[in-house]
C-alpha cells in the first residue's frame, strides 16, 4: 500500500536543490500503487509525476500530489537475431540501466551513459535526441 506523505520537502528530489514543499508526496513501488493513487485518491489532486528530478525546476511549493514512480527491476523479455528487448522499471536510474546493458553485452545505448534521470522519465527528457 502506498504511503502518502503531507508537507513533504522536495529538496532531495530535484537536482537544483530548491527547498520547496509538496502538499502531498508518494513513491509508488508498483503499477498497482500508481493505479490506486490515480483512481482512489482524487482528493490529493492536482498531481505531478516526477522522475529523478534532473529535468525540473521548482520555483514554489506545489499544492497537490507529487508522484514519483519508484518501480525497480531490469530483465530481458525477448531476443531475436537483431534485437534484445529489455523491460526496466520506471524508477531505475537511467545511467545504471545503460551500464546494465553494457555489462550484459548489449550494444546500442552505451553512448547515452551519464545522462541523469530515471528510465520512466527518459522519453520526455529527450534522451538520445542528438
Amino acid at each position: 500500500m502506498v504511503v502518502i506523505k503531507e508537507n513533504f520537502q522536495l529538496k532531495q528530489y530535484n537536482t537544483m536543490g530548491i527547498n520547496v514543499y509538496a502538499r502531498y508526496f508518494a513513491q509508488a513501488q508498483s503499477l498497482e500503487e500508481i493505479k490506486d493513487i490515480l483512481e482512489n485518491h482524487r482528493d490529493y489532486f492536482p498531481f505531478y509525476i516526477i522522475g529523478g528530478g534532473s529535468n525540473i525546476l521548482f520555483t514554489k511549493d506545489y499544492n497537490g500530489l507529487i508522484l514519483q514512480p519508484a518501480i525497480k527491476g531490469i530483465k530481458p523479455v525477448a531476443e531475436d537475431h537483431e534485437y534484445s528487448f529489455i523491460e526496466a522499471g520506471a524508477g531505475e536510474n537511467w545511467d545504471e540501466f545503460v551500464k546494465w546493458t553494457v555489462d550484459s553485452g548489449l550494444g546500442g545505448i552505451e553512448n547515452l551513459s551519464l545522462i541523469p534521470g530515471s528510465v520512466g522519465s527518459s522519453p520526455i527528457q529527450n534522451i538520445g535526441a542528438y
